[in-house]
């Protein structure tokens, strides 16, 4: 059986569906599957770029935490547990939307192969699984806040 680290944001959300999200990761933690929750931005891809034991790695949450993950995984598989605002790189991988569906994917093993962007700026080097915002779009995104996120 496959070991899987599931990096995910325990603040991401709040309520009722953030609960259900929760249970429903703690249902599938166990021998063979461990939980990391983040603690802040940054983390997951320390987490994914720590890892050493296992060999899928799956990003619950939405766009941000994937894009996190892809900037720390190496070698290694990508699952995707889709819990995001909008979670359009899973709408494109055709993930279904509901977590015990989702989750059957990654317990099936599905695999695709994308190509990854890559941009460099200032020194630095980030990747990029869909694409890749900078002037006018990217402000308007960080402007936005939660509640206008959820509205839209």
């Amino acid at each position: 059986m496959k070991r899987i680290l599931v990096i995910f944001n325990p603040a991401a959300s709040s309520g009722s569906k953030a609960l259900a999200f929760r249970r429903f990761l703690d249902s599938r933690a166990g021998p063979n599957v461990t939980l990391a929750p983040t603690q802040g931005p940054g983390d997951a891809t320390k987490l994914a770029a720590a890892d050493q034991t296992h060999d899928l790695i799956v990003a619950a949450g939405g766009d941000g935490t994937i894009n996190e993950v892809v900037n720390g995984i190496t070698g290694k598989t990508l699952g995707i547990l889709p819990f995001g605002t909008v979670n359009v790189f899973a709408k494109e991988l055709g993930i279904p939307a509901g977590l015990n569906a989702a989750w059957h994917v990654l317990e099936t093993g599905r695999i695709r192969t994308v190509d990854l962007g890559c941009a460099e700026f200032a020194g630095q080097t980030r990747l990029f699984v869909q694409l890749a915002g900078v002037g006018f779009d990217a402000r308007a995104v960080r402007a936005t806040t939660w509640s206008l996120k959820v509205k839209l």
